[in-house]
């Protein structure tokens, strides 16, 4: 008789998903502060962080690949997110960061599609 079938895999894969760091590495330089004190920033704020790329997991972006239908946000929606939770850190460069995040939302959403598929070690 066959055995019990194996359980589905988890959604973290250990072997493919990233430290904290890595998510803070790119999301800083994204937003055009590619500092340690971003990074350190980052890590100290990590929570909020997760919540932006959670969303992201759950409604995808209009016109993007995950978007789905009428629940997607748009991609403004996630880099007025990720600059408020960085405002703290780079109050003067709101605009700047926003426009970062913008031109690089492509850089942001291939991280945060490998926190979906799986997440943060």
């Amino acid at each position: 008789t066959p055995g019990p079938t194996p359980a589905p895999t988890p959604v973290s894969t250990p072997a493919l998903c990233k430290p904290k760091c890595d998510y803070c590495k790119v999301t800083c330089k994204a937003i055009g502060s590619p500092t340690h004190a971003c990074q350190l920033y980052c890590s100290l704020h990590f929570s909020e962080v997760t919540c932006i790329m959670g969303a992201y997991c759950h409604k995808g972006v209009c016109g993007g690949a995950l978007a789905a239908s009428h629940q997607c946000l748009p991609g403004d929606y996630y880099c007025t997110r990720l600059c408020h939770i960085f405002s703290p850190f780079a109050l003067h460069r709101k605009p700047q960061c926003e426009q970062s995040c913008s031109d690089n939302f492509d850089n942001i959403q291939k991280l945060w599609a490998s926190y979906c598929d799986s997440g943060v070690c």
